[in-house]
């Protein structure tokens, strides 16, 4: 009796130190980084060009835009020249410019990213159908059913126009080319085939070719070729021609315009919340409370200890870092 209560002690104690949490613990310190301004509320929603604050404020990249102030029931999808993209959950969407409704039309499920230019808006829906909208005729020249999506990232890529073309992003791991002018699909490209949290989280292209990513994979699609990169992803950027990929475990992968590997720097058990790339630095923000700041080709990396966890709401400026209602302005 007493063998096996001793063996039961022992199982237990492996099963607790097997399931025990594992941080992010630097063993030095460059210094502290602290909040150094606030906002005049908390973030509640966050979009792939701004965020919308609890009084109805707006942040775009560029930090807060002046006199604009939603109501309760909109959120803010982004700013583009002097139009502005108000979505809410009913599917209402409105675009406005000098303060005049310009467009206004209900999708019946919200709209949760979009693009504009010019005339031409594009657009992606929470129940995963994408739209090409004539802003100045009104004419939706696309409307295009992706197909079921499950359990949704909170992450979700904007569309991208490239010459004659506009690209969308979907929910359930492909993006969709279509004609700029007509709305016709030319095609489709699966980027990951996972049945949940299957967003494209990524979408930018950088010269003649397309970049999109998944939580599981990165995709390259050029005129000559099609690569695939297999990652457990947590944020990514195109940066300086290069590739930024922060994963799961950890590591930082920097990948060339063809998906090959040029380096890696790993961050034992870091959890990356955003990344914000200004001039020759790179500034990582990690969730356990951490700010680490290196070069562009992640070579001696400066870990600064923040006054605490990202626990809130939080969004990457170009110049700033925003949690709650407080500031990290980069110098």
């Amino acid at each position: 009796m007493r063998k096996i209560l001793i063996l039961s002690i022992t199982a237990l104690i492996l099963v607790s130190c097997a399931t025990k949490r594992s941080y992010f613990e630097p063993e030095v310190i460059a210094g502290d980084i602290k909040f150094d301004g606030k906002i005049s509320d908390d973030i509640i929603n966050t979009s792939a060009f701004g965020a919308t604050l609890e009084n109805g404020e707006v942040l775009d990249m560029d930090g807060l835009i002046q006199d604009l102030k939603l109501e309760k029931s909109e959120k803010f999808l982004g700013k583009f020249d002097d139009m502005i993209a108000i979505s809410k959950t009913n599917g209402d969407l409105e675009i406005k410019q000098s303060d005049q409704s310009i467009f206004s039309h209900n999708f019946q499920a919200e709209i949760i990213s979009v693009n504009i230019d010019n005339s031409d808006l594009a657009a992606l829906s929470s129940d995963n159908k994408i739209y090409l909208i004539n802003l100045e005729t009104g004419d939706i020249l696309l409307k295009h059913d992706c197909g079921a999506s499950f359990a949704q990232d909170s992450r979700t890529a904007a569309p991208v126009f490239l010459g004659s073309l506009v690209i969308f992003p979907s929910l359930d791991g492909k993006v969709f080319m279509a004609d700029r002018a007509s709305g016709n699909l030319i095609r489709s490209i699966t980027i990951s085939d996972e049945p949940f949290f299957n967003n494209v989280i990524f979408l930018d292209v950088y010269q003649d070719k397309l970049f999109a990513a998944t939580n599981t994979k990165i995709l390259m699609f050029s005129p000559t070729q099609t690569k695939y990169f297999d990652e457990d992803i947590k944020q990514i950027i195109l940066y300086a021609s290069r590739i930024y990929a922060l994963l799961k475990n950890g590591q930082i992968l920097i990948l060339d315009d063809d998906l090959n590997q040029i380096s890696k720097q790993e961050f034992e058990y870091a959890i990356f919340s955003n990344i914000i790339p200004k001039g020759e630095k790179l500034y990582i923000f990690e969730k356990t409370g951490y700010m680490i700041k290196t070069d562009l080709d992640l070579q001696n990396p400066e870990i600064y200890e923040m006054s605490g966890e990202i626990d809130e709401k939080s969004f990457a400026g170009k110049k700033a870092f925003y949690q709650g209602n407080l500031v990290i302005n980069l110098k």
